[in-house]
């Protein structure tokens, strides 16, 4: 093969460092995409145990970002109806929803495993019973893209964040 061929086809990916923060302790990852292909932007991770009687409403509220985000609910365990929220989610959003089923190992554990599914260019914790504003949601994703763009991407963003109780 020419080498031509072989740099256009190098074009085509580049490598974006992102940093993560895990239990206080700041982590610098890497990941290859397609430059051609749609990136998401967030990944949200929802650990749930137990979760049934609200983790429609925390999904629902992420859905606002389409195809711009990733959702992945983490069933931790749980003994109601939550795994079969989390897979029929997956089932009618398959590029945006993913659900991982787990032995009960505790909120950390579900961030963890979160984490290691994580494909987006940032990564957010929501926790099953709490939900994203949609035009605060639709603020920040229109922000990243604006940073992206220029390529000017911080490390992090600081978003209000309003605490409701279910």
């Amino acid at each position: 093969r020419s080498n031509k061929n072989y740099q256009e086809n190098i074009d085509k990916f580049e490598k974006v460092w992102y940093n993560t923060i895990v239990q206080g302790r700041i982590f610098e990852n890497f990941f290859v995409h397609n430059k051609e292909n749609t990136m998401k932007l967030i990944s949200f991770a929802v650990p749930s145990y137990n979760s049934e009687a609200y983790l429609h409403k925390c999904i629902d509220s992420l859905l606002v970002g389409g195809e711009e985000v990733e959702i992945i609910i983490v069933n931790d365990g749980s003994k109601d109806g939550t795994a079969a929220i989390a897979d029929e989610y997956a089932a009618k959003y398959p590029t945006i929803v993913r659900a991982i089923h787990k032995e009960n190992g505790g909120h950390g554990s579900g961030v963890n495993y979160g984490l290691r599914a994580a494909t987006g260019l940032y990564y957010k914790v929501v926790d099953s019973d709490d939900w994203a504003d949609a035009d605060a949601l639709k603020a920040l994703l229109d922000k990243i893209k604006e940073h992206l763009a220029a390529d000017t991407l911080p490390d992090m963003y600081f978003v209000n964040y309003v605490y409701e109780h279910v």
